[in-house]
């Protein structure tokens, strides 16, 4: 099917209220003015840029999602997600520190921290005054986040904090660091502030990480000797890390989508530029129908990107359980920016290669994406969890009426097609009692989930809205079509693999079995 592709719009499928297209216009002009001219120095140089940081805090961008008592604008995440987008666009190592200054440590401090820590941490982290930092990554501990091993001591006037922490953003510029260590050796998880000072930043910092990409984030390891902490600092109270980590890691996943839509923006946006000036054969390359189907793709991607981090910021904001909905937006936006950044430098050939054209800044920038916040592997496990569970919690109920999906199921042969491939998908779960089956079966249910929901929101939009473009809607149908036909082969292959098993006719049947035996 030849696809011919409209390079005129690049608008979203949302419109925006005012008063978030006020903060969307004025970050766009942002980032056009100051963050994208500073860009090849940060990356080339690896250069941390606190000033981009002060200015964009002076703007209130770091207090958009956060409650009018904190100092914020109380406007959900959504509004938020638009400006780290547009910086994003012009810097993914920007967007990645205002994920880290504006998500993580301040959060923390907001929904546990104590009035006096509010006081003091909050408003100067909002404004940019200080520069925030999370700690929670170690040698020892990264997709599994809650097997550390730093600890602290209780000295009976102060706390000595020891052990160490590796990757973490913003750490050479950081006057605060929101860290996670056991009350204890093998004691409570817990979180606590530790001021960082000219005196004691010396004996944190063990060294400067050099990275492939996202330059100009001020990524360092850290190493603590007994460094003093004062007890009022401990967030919340004794044992309360995981509380902490379950109730802002998400909302970091939400954000950290956003600065994957950055990525997809830019490189889309550079590749029409070229394809409509670059001419081969006496005709534009945009004319070729190679080029059409990189670009419609890029496209499909963005617009897929924009609507799951629509929905997931909806249902977080109106207080629901939106883990599965920020996992499948972060998934898909970071493995659709690497996808772009490299179609980009397809699109772009040889220029592609050199470091004059941005294009290579943008592969480097967006791999990281794939990796922090939840690597793509940790994301489908979230999500095939997640159906699995409420798959044996309620036996034999339809997967559309325990997730909210934006269309029913019979709308599109599509939705169909996916719909009956993940049933099938959990009634071979169900079944299987080998592990490397159900890990084989969750990323394949993840993968149908977040075609499902994407599909579906594109659907919802088009219906409703009646401006999303009909070939972008036939490739997303297509694509997901293909997606559940091969996930239907592998099912049956399974079944075939599994030792006495019979298959029953009927999910009700198949999982009130499976459920008897457990």
């Amino acid at each position: 099917m030849k696809l011919k592709f409209n390079p005129s719009s690049l608008k979203t499928y949302i419109k925006p209220a005012p008063h978030i297209m006020q903060f969307q216009e004025t970050a766009s002009k942002f980032a056009r003015e100051k963050v994208l001219p500073a860009a090849p120095k940060i990356d080339s140089l690896d250069l941390y840029d606190r000033g981009i940081m002060s200015e964009a805090g002076q703007l209130g961008f770091f207090g958009i999602a956060y409650g009018e008592e904190a100092g914020g604008l109380g406007l959900g995440i959504y509004p938020w997600t638009r400006v780290v987008a547009e910086i994003s666009k012009a810097s993914a190592s920007v967007g990645l520190n205002m994920n880290v200054q504006g998500c993580l440590a301040a959060r923390a401090i907001e929904v546990f921290g104590s009035e006096a820590q509010k006081q003091k941490f909050l408003a100067p982290l909002l404004s940019a005054d200080k520069i925030g930092a999370f700690g929670l990554t170690e040698s020892g501990s990264g997709s599994d986040a809650f097997s550390l091993s730093s600890y602290v001591v209780d000295k009976g006037t102060h706390l000595e904090l020891h052990g160490g922490k590796n990757f973490i953003t913003q750490a050479t510029e950081m006057d605060v660091l929101a860290v996670f260590a056991r009350m204890g050796q093998g004691g409570p998880l817990t979180g606590f502030l530790l001021e960082v000072t000219p005196e004691n930043r010396g004996d944190i910092i063990v060294r400067k990480e050099e990275k492939l990409g996202m330059h100009g984030t001020g990524t360092a390891q850290l190493a603590f000797d007994g460094i003093q902490i004062p007890k009022e600092n401990i967030i919340g109270g004794v044992g309360q890390g995981k509380d902490i980590l379950n109730a802002i890691l998400y909302d970091g996943r939400i954000t950290i989508a956003a600065v994957g839509e950055g990525v997809q923006a830019a490189s889309l946006e550079a590749s029409l530029a070229y394809a409509e000036q670059r001419t081969q054969f006496r005709k534009p390359i945009i004319e070729f129908h190679a080029i059409q189907q990189k670009l419609a793709e890029m496209k499909l991607n963005y617009d897929l990107t924009k609507l799951m981090i629509w929905h997931a910021s909806e249902v977080r904001d109106r207080g629901d359980d939106f883990a599965v909905e920020a996992s499948a937006a972060k998934l898909f936006s970071s493995e659709a920016a690497v996808s772009a950044a490299l179609d980009a430098i397809q699109i772009h050939g040889g220029y592609g290669y050199i470091n004059e054209y941005p294009t290579g800044r943008f592969l480097r920038d967006a791999k990281l994406l794939t990796i922090g916040e939840g690597t793509t592997e940790v994301q489908r496990m979230v999500i095939a969890k997640r159906l699995l569970s409420a798959l044996r919690a309620r036996a034999g109920v339809d997967v559309g009426e325990y997730f909210i999906y934006p269309v029913d199921v019979g709308e599109l042969t599509a939705l169909n097609d996916v719909h009956s491939a993940i049933l099938m998908g959990e009634s071979r779960a169900a079944l299987s009692s080998g592990g490397r089956f159900k890990q084989k079966i969750g990323d394949i249910l993840a993968d149908l989930f977040v075609d499902y929901l994407g599909l579906g929101l594109l659907s919802r939009h088009m219906h409703t809205l009646g401006n999303v473009d009909e070939a972008l809607l036939s490739l997303a149908e297509r694509r997901a079509t293909d997606r559940a036909s091969a996930a239907r082969a592998v099912f049956g292959r399974i079944t075939d693999t599994l030792p006495e098993t019979k298959v029953v006719s009927g999910m009700s049947e198949v999982l009130k079995n499976a459920l008897k035996k457990e």
